[in-house]
């Protein structure tokens, strides 16, 4: 990969990679993609898609929830 693609500290990564790395499977970000969820994704040409490694880690942060202390309310 060249630099003018990705640098090393934002790699481009294949749906294989991406999915790895999310832990969940390459058909999970194939459907994610269909419905408009997940992260965000770079078509290059025809069906060559790719994930931003910044974009996977900015996705994952945006879902981040916080827990809701149901006892002990003061």
């Amino acid at each position: 990969m060249s630099s003018s693609t990705a640098s090393a500290a934002d790699p481009l990564w294949n749906t294989s990679e991406a999915s790895g790395y999310l832990g969940v499977a390459a058909a999970t970000m194939k459907d994610w993609r269909l419905r408009g969820r997940g992260p965000e994704w770079v078509r290059l040409t025809g069906q060559i898609v790719r994930y931003r490694k910044s974009a996977i880690d900015k996705w994952l942060a945006e879902q981040t929830v916080e827990p809701v202390r149901r006892f002990g309310r003061r």
